[in-house]
């Protein structure tokens, strides 16, 4: 199979042709929709490239990819201590979440699929240069690991996918298959929520700039100090509003303030978890919405009869208790 590639910068230019179709045909999740690339980009300190890589004799989409380059950085990031001089670094990730970079069509085969991660790098250098430097892909899958050129790179273990797969009729079943103190405890959380009168949905849209601002409440009590970056824009919220397939599990007060959501989507297989906020119990939010958050979106599992909830990496030990289980992800880094 001959393959080409066609970059894109989402800052300035429009998507390669073809870049939507690819992005519809196989249900990818909004973090890959152009639009979406594009506002991130306006608010990145980073420059970004878009590449579709297409078959040259039918120009069928085989494969697309997400790049940051933040420019000359420490790879110490990556793979661990030593005596390493800062280097130019590509990122093979979405933004502003950390998912996998990289996409293929269905059916492509291991070999078809290294060819257009080969052909991926190297058109990377009309951006970043053709030699030097390091590539660092980012949340892989297992399955794209074969892709993945493996001379002079290192292959990371990182943070598991916490997922959970459909297996009860209804929302009692699945509280009957945990382990009774804890389905008791959610129980008494339920209450708790209800008692206070706040009310919680599945909409449709979301308020952009409220969104905005709880999700930056949220990222900003886990982001490293040392690693600034700006926050979600209200322009983000917008988009995803008109995207097909995204929902939004919101709390609000009995007046109507937003006090929590998380972004939900739909892959008419999966349902993932996005974006989250939350409001500061001294902003007016209330305690426990983060454990009651996770039984709602396991209700909706259940009532669209989807094969699985996707959690997402982190709290592993709190996701685990409702019967989410792990799937490995991995890096792989080197010189490009």
């Amino acid at each position: 199979m001959s393959l080409v590639a066609t970059v894109a910068d989402p800052l300035t230019q429009p998507a390669p042709p073809g870049w939507e179709e690819f992005v519809a045909a196989y249900g990818l999740l909004p973090a890959w929709d152009y639009q979406l690339l594009r506002t991130a980009a306006w608010c990145s300190q980073t420059a970004s490239s878009a590449v579709l890589v297409r078959d040259a004799a039918s120009r069928e989409p085989v494969a697309a990819f997400h790049a940051r380059h933040p420019g000359t950085t420490d790879p110490r990031r990556f793979i661990g201590p030593g005596r390493v001089p800062a280097v130019s670094i590509t990122e093979c990730r979405t933004a502003p979440a950390l998912g996998p970079g990289v996409a293929f069509a269905a059916g492509l085969d291991d070999r078809g699929r290294a060819e257009a991660v080969r052909r991926f790098e190297r058109a990377l250098g009309a951006r970043v240069g053709g030699g030097g430097g390091f590539i660092a892909y980012r949340a892989l899958p297992e399955r794209d690991l074969a892709a993945m050129p493996s001379a002079g790179r290192i292959r990371l273990r990182l943070s598991p996918r916490m997922v959970l797969h459909n297996q009860w009729p209804d929302l009692e079943a699945y509280l009957a298959a945990l382990p009774g103190k804890w389905r008791n405890r959610l129980r008494r959380v339920r209450q708790a929520v209800v008692a206070d009168g706040t009310r919680a949905e599945l909409t449709r849209t979301i308020e952009p700039a409220d969104a905005c601002w709880l999700s930056e409440t949220v990222n900003s009590r886990y982001r490293p100090r040392a690693v600034p970056r700006p926050p979600w824009p209200a322009g983000y919220f917008e988009r995803l509003n008109q995207l097909p397939g995204t929902r939004f599990v919101t709390y609000r007060s009995p007046a109507g303030q937003l006090l929590a959501f998380v972004a939900m989507y739909d892959t008419g297989v999966e349902l993932v978890a996005g974006a989250w906020g939350n409001r500061s119990e001294t902003d007016g939010g209330r305690r426990h919405l983060y454990f009651d958050l996770y039984l709602r979106q396991v209700e909706w599992l259940l009532s669209t009869g989807r094969e699985r909830l996707v959690l997402g990496c982190g709290m592993t030990e709190i996701k685990s208790r409702y019967r989410a289980r792990p799937e490995p992800t991995w890096g792989v880094v080197g010189l490009r």
